[in-house]
């Protein structure tokens, strides 16, 4: 299955701190290929979608991606995978890790149900506006 040998789950605390650092180094170092929503469309490489350029750029949202265990996205940060370069030399292994909470938290903002988001967060409608009274004539 391709999952041999990987850690199942991010080995640090993964806090808010730990997902904005992701965040963070996941803007600057993946969002040119994959895009800020991590759909794999960005239009940040010349040509990637207009048939030139890097073809094939993954969507993190894809069966394939969701069902990846930890330990390999890390590995694929790290080392690379097709085209795509590694960052073993440019991140830390603290912000590797990072990068996967982040990528994991962009996954489940795409895949909850309301029914999973707290009240204070739902989007309430609009009031309608209060009618005011006609002038009364004399």
């Amino acid at each position: 299955d391709g999952q041999t040998n990987y850690l199942a789950a991010i080995p640090l605390p993964v806090t808010k701190a730990f997902v904005q650092r992701g965040q963070e180094r996941f803007k600057i170092y993946c969002t040119p290929c994959h895009g800020g929503q991590g759909l794999g469309e960005s239009t940040g490489i010349v040509g990637a979608n207009e048939g030139g350029g890097f073809g094939g750029i993954k969507s993190l949202h894809s069966d394939v991606a969701l069902k990846l265990a930890d330990g390999k996205l890390f590995d694929v940060i790290s080392n690379g995978q097709n085209a795509m370069k590694g960052y073993a030399s440019t991140l830390s292994v603290r912000d590797r890790w990072a990068v996967v909470g982040y990528v994991r938290a962009l996954q489940l903002s795409r895949l909850g149900r309301e029914s999973e988001v707290p009240e204070r967060f739902h989007v309430k409608p609009a009031p309608k506006p209060i009618a005011k009274p006609e002038p009364k004539s004399k």
